[in-house]
């Protein structure tokens, strides 16, 4: 069952379920916004130390 909310003489009942799925949907939204814009600039090469040479 929701949260009931009190407002005046009206009463509105949140949906937790439905909250938590748009909080889940905004999360995921945000790690791919980072993921996208952390992302190198196309021809930049990464550097490699002596350990990830082959």
């Amino acid at each position: 069952m929701g949260k009931l909310v009190y407002d005046g003489k009206s009463v509105y009942e949140i949906d937790e379920d439905c909250l938590r799925k748009k909080e889940e949907r905004e999360r995921q939204k945000e790690m791919e916004w980072q993921r996208k814009n952390l992302k190198q600039p196309p021809g930049v090469r990464r550097q490699m130390n002596k350990t990830n040479e082959k």
